[in-house]
């Protein structure tokens, strides 16, 4: 049963942004500023279908809560979304918010003068800090995800740079058994059945062939290799991400968003190029299910008294 709710948490996972659009363009340049504009908006119907169906979920002590407050309270108000960005180090923030066509919409645009200064502001605000003291695990995993995102490392050819720009997601489950990913792998015949069902039923009621997500980045210097994205077309030192609803799945859920191998490019060093590289940290090897250290192989039948007499025992 355990295995199976996980499995379905996944399949909402998967399904939830249906009811979302959003776009970004990051320009990063070699001393480390640059600009960020976004766009996000959901649509109304299906926020007020899922709030629904959250609340029926609730128990007594949650009863009158509103899920998604807390949505609307950080991105879609113009004045505290426009505080808290400067707060981080954006200067020259602009914010608008607005309903159309069925669709509640935020766009920002901003500019930074340190990447790497707003990143670690990011990690001292009161939410974060208040989510790591109530759950020291999820703050050391919080920490390590941060350090890696929009990281940038060295390579054994001086003249290229890597930048890690999305870790692993699937890094931050638990390794073993409690890993809902992992058991993506071996489904049986009648969970997929059950799941895609399960899927098929919200891909239906979200409208989740409307969902788009973007993800444009604007690099120092030409890229020379991604992984997880597209080089642009049309400009060389841009990489491109983007996800439609038709294209999820049980089969992509895995390594949606980069959960299973992150995002990352290379490119060419510009000769401004002033951002301090770090050594890239090893991959940490993959614990086997459970956590626990594999058991040797068992011995054949016989051995063990075989090699006593030998020894003289």
């Amino acid at each position: 049963m355990k295995r199976t709710i996980s499995l379905l948490l996944i399949a909402i996972m998967a399904v939830l942004p249906s009811c979302m659009k959003m776009t970004a363009t990051s320009t990063i340049r070699g001393d480390g500023s640059g600009e960020q504009e976004m766009s996000f908006g959901y649509k109304l119907d299906t926020i007020a279908m899922i709030r629904q169906m959250a609340e029926g979920q609730m128990g007594e002590e949650h009863e009158g809560e509103d899920p998604f407050a807390k949505i609307d309270e950080n991105l879609f108000d113009e004045k505290k979304l426009k505080e808290s960005m400067t707060k981080l180090g954006m200067e020259e923030v602009t914010v608008k918010v607005e309903e159309k066509d069925g669709w509640k919409n935020m766009s920002l645009k901003g500019k930074f003068k340190d990447l790497s200064a707003m990143m670690a502001k990011n990690l001292e605000s009161e939410d974060v800090k208040k989510a790591k003291s109530s759950n020291p695990e999820l703050g050391s995993m919080m920490d390590g995800f941060a350090a890696k995102t929009f990281a940038f490392y060295k390579t054994n050819d001086p003249n290229i740079v890597k930048i890690s720009i999305l870790p692993p997601i699937g890094s931050l489950f638990p390794t073993g058994d409690e890993n809902p990913l992992e058991k993506l792998d071996d489904l049986g015949e009648d969970e997929r059945a059950m799941i895609e069902q399960q899927m098929e039923q919200m891909r239906a009621m979200f409208a989740l062939d409307q969902m788009k997500m973007e993800l444009k980045m604007r690099l120092p210097g030409d890229v020379t290799e991604v992984h997880g994205a597209k080089k642009d077309e049309k400009e060389a030192n841009v990489v491109t991400w983007s996800m439609k609803g038709a294209d999820i799945g049980i089969d992509s859920a895995k390594t949606m968003f980069g959960m299973k191998d992150g995002i990352w490019a290379k490119f060419k060093k510009p000769a401004d190029f002033k951002i301090t590289l770090k050594d890239e940290p090893k991959a940490t090897e993959s614990k086997p299910a459970g956590g626990t250290t594999p058991k040797a192989p068992a011995k054949p039948v016989g051995e063990e008294e075989k090699k006593k007499k030998e020894d003289g025992g």
